[in-house]
């Protein structure tokens, strides 16, 4: 299967861009993953690139399993403890996804999110590992919700917090035309599932996808925008 794909990563209005990206080609599929480094805790770019160099090495040249692509990110949480010395306490979202012929394999730890499209609707998204969605699933708030709640930026998993970490795992079924996205939350904080998918419907491929939600996040009327990123990817 021919995978299409697009990425970028923009620093908002931050000083610092605290987002990392993978995107490549690798044996038996495609390799992806978004890492969102914590503002509020100091050297997030780094805990970041630490992750995704951590589990691009892990990965390298194998076909993963559920099993595997977990243990990369758990080695991943690892390495970012390890750099936690002189008091700081950087730490990182990961959102990994695996594409293969037939099947999709996902591991993600925080906020940062990992959509399937399919015939220009979503199929599948990740739950997020935050306080907000924990309001969304007693029935606090709405999935729609969690853009404007108080509490959505107190995740609570991340690599880099404690010793261990859940990692959520998925494997999913994929057909010719089904696409991804694997974005931050300075993405989709912005860009809303609705204009996903307009989008999506009306683009001929990845690139143009992509720079349709990226105006979209670039027009929105937020002062101050956080770093956003985001890698597509669909399958031909």
């Amino acid at each position: 299967m021919n995978i299409d794909s697009a990425s970028y990563s923009d620093i908002g209005s931050r000083a610092v861009n605290e987002d990392s990206l993978l995107l490549k080609e690798c044996s038996g599929g495609f390799l992806a993953m978004v890492a969102d480094g914590l503002g509020g805790y100091g050297n997030g770019d780094a805990a970041s690139q630490c992750a995704v160099s951590v589990v691009a090495e892990s990965l390298d040249g194998q076909s993963p399993t559920e099993d595997s692509l977990s243990d990369a990110v758990l080695l991943a949480n690892q390495q970012v403890l390890a750099m936690q010395t002189d008091g700081k306490q950087m730490k990182t979202t990961a959102a990994v996804l695996w594409l293969g012929d037939t099947e999709a394999l996902l591991a993600t730890v925080g906020d940062t999110r990992i959509y399937q499209f399919r015939n220009g609707e979503i199929i599948f998204q990740t739950t997020d590992h935050s306080v907000s969605q924990l309001a969304v699933m007693v029935g606090l708030i709405s999935a729609e919700g969690i853009r404007g709640d108080k509490d959505r930026n107190k995740l609570t998993r991340a690599l880099g917090a404690e010793q261990t970490v859940k990692v959520d795992t998925e494997t999913l079924q994929i057909e010719a035309g089904d696409s991804f996205l694997l974005c931050s939350d300075g993405f989709w904080e912005l860009v809303w599932e609705s204009q996903m998918c307009e989008c999506l419907r009306q683009s001929d491929n990845a690139a143009q996808w992509l720079d349709a939600m990226r105006k979209i996040a670039a027009e929105a009327p937020q002062p101050k925008k956080d770093n956003n990123t985001a890698v597509v990817l669909t399958a031909r």
